[in-house]
């Protein structure tokens, strides 16, 4: 869950950044404000958007934060089956692009190798 919540953020932040929109709007063009907050577009939508497809990084990052969503859709909505096997691969892969693509929009200010664990 952290993960998706970790590239939505980041999607948010390249969207700000280029003034790209990450309002939701309704149906008839009114933004969506709850409790007095804009809200933002959904994860995929953000990611759609800061991230285009037309480029394979862009499919690539996509792809990833598609199989994140849909776990933690797996996880939030349903259970938690035996998820390490197939999980550990992906978490390493979206981490490090997470990474990269951090460091690449915003500058190495912005890496987190220092502030993670073994």
């Amino acid at each position: 869950m952290l993960l998706v919540v970790g590239w939505n953020g980041l999607a948010l932040a390249k969207l700000m950044k280029s003034g790209g929109e990450w309002r939701k709007f309704d149906k008839s063009g009114r933004l969506v404000v709850k409790d007095g907050a804009e809200q933002s577009k959904d994860t995929d939508e953000l990611m759609a958007e800061a991230f285009p497809a037309s480029d394979s990084q862009g499919r690539a990052l996509l792809a990833y934060v598609e199989f994140w969503v849909e776990l933690r859709n797996c996880v939030a909505h349903r259970h938690i089956p035996g998820l390490d096997l197939p999980v550990i691969p992906q978490a390493q892969a979206s981490l490090i692009n997470l990474e990269r693509v951090l460091t690449t929009e915003f500058g190495e200010e912005y890496a987190l190798a220092e502030y993670l664990t073994a």
